[in-house]
């Protein structure tokens, strides 16, 4: 067992590039590589062969086996056993989860006491505490139809919700979207953006409490749930820009209720949810939320009593470039100082921006999530320090 240091990330390394040394003890499997922005605890026990961990914190007492686990941009908060096959990235696991083997996790989120193993993925989702999620159907244990032995793996699409003490067996795949009630067992494909609820599980439409009330009634119910409403994944992708200069316009093309994934009444829900929102973030400016009617999508105005700075929302392929003299700003902290550096030398597009940022940020040490990037890039706008001007993050959060 062999630990060596690679701070410039030995993931991404090509297996041609490693020195001839470390190529054979990898070959052998009598290594763990473990990059210099990541902690593993001293009681934490690495039995596994070819091991990588880059990234990631590893806390007290976990177990890392079997063959292959890589632990990227990861954090496991102890007492956790890890079995590979298995990749986990850009995930938290608290504390006493059992995963593994055969496993692979992104940007998810997993409770206490949860165990994922043969033949599991999981996409940008929620898992509840003392959930199992187990692919193998127990061949070895008793006749089988073929289609019990066509019933392996199991799938969790992005955006889901998975509550506590539910069951994910072989054949279980959940869609985008799904919300699974506590105290399920799931066992087949129950689409996307549903309700599970029930043992056997059943699949009941998102908008269910919604089917019944008017729809000043749903719009009353989305004002009182509030911001946290405007961000369902039923409701698909948004896209917003200046439609005048007090107005901004939403869109949404693949709107649930668009799709027959739900009814009418959820555009109203969501209106109420949007004039929540923006009652809150600009208490000073009303704003009228209003449906408007855009072919097949769903959309809505969003029409202020008073003008806003001019913003537009960033997208990946906007060229950005600083408004006036570097020497003249006052940067507040180390990553704005690192954007008005990087925009001094030239104009770039979002992504190279955000990437020379994130690389300058790994060498103090720090990760940074993309959302703390656009949220600076967005307060450095607001400023009047970039060019173009984006929306207000309120709105491009939406």
């Amino acid at each position: 067992m062999r630990s060596v240091e690679e701070p410039d990330g030995l993931v991404a390394l090509p297996v041609r590039e490693w020195a001839r040394e470390l190529r054979q003890l990898w070959a052998m499997g009598a290594i763990y590589l473990v990059d210099g922005a990541s902690h593993i605890a001293s009681s934490v026990r690495i039995k596994g062969r070819r091991v990588v961990i880059s990234r990631s914190r590893v806390e007290e007492f976990s177990i890392i086996d079997g063959d292959g686990v890589a632990l990227i941009d990861s954090e496991v908060r102890g007492h956790a056993v890890l079995t590979g096959p298995l990749l986990l990235k850009g995930t938290q696991v608290d504390p006493q989860a059992v995963i593994g083997p055969l496993v692979v996790v992104e940007q998810s989120y997993l409770a206490p006491f949860v165990k994922l193993q043969r033949t599991v993925r999981v996409r940008a989702s929620s898992i509840g505490a003392h959930t199992a999620l187990e692919g193998g159907n127990h061949v070895e244990r008793y006749p089988q139809s073929s289609s019990q032995r066509r019933g392996f793996g199991v799938e969790v699409e992005r955006q889901c919700w998975i509550g506590q003490h539910v069951s994910l067996s072989g054949g279980a795949r959940l869609g985008e979207g799904v919300v699974v009630a506590a105290h399920c067992a799931v066992s087949s494909d129950v689409g996307e953006h549903v309700i599970v609820a029930g043992n056997p599980a059943r699949a009941l439409p998102v908008d269910l409490h919604l089917r019944e009330l008017s729809a000043e009634q749903a719009r009353e119910a989305g004002h009182q749930q509030g911001a946290a409403a405007t961000r369902f994944p039923v409701y698909g992708a948004c896209t917003s820009r200046w439609d005048a200069a007090d107005a901004v316009v939403l869109r949404y093309p693949h709107h649930g209720s668009r799709r027959g994934l739900a009814g009418p009444t959820l555009t109203d829900f969501q209106q109420g949810a949007l004039e929540a929102l923006l009652a809150q973030a600009f208490p000073d400016n009303p704003c009228q939320v209003l449906p408007k009617q855009d072919g097949p999508e769903v959309a809505f105005e969003l029409r202020f009593a008073r003008l806003l700075p001019r913003y537009e929302k960033p997208s990946p392929a906007l060229t950005l470039s600083l408004a006036g003299a570097a020497s003249d700003l006052s940067p507040e902290s180390p990553l704005e100082q690192d954007m008005l550096e990087v925009l001094a030398e030239q104009s770039c597009d979002m992504e190279s921006l955000f990437s020379e940022c994130m690389a300058r940020a790994f060498e103090r040490e720090e990760i940074l999530e993309w959302a703390a990037l656009e949220g600076t890039l967005c307060l450095l706008s607001q400023r009047g320090w970039v060019r173009p001007p984006l929306l207000p993050p309120v709105i491009a959060s939406i």
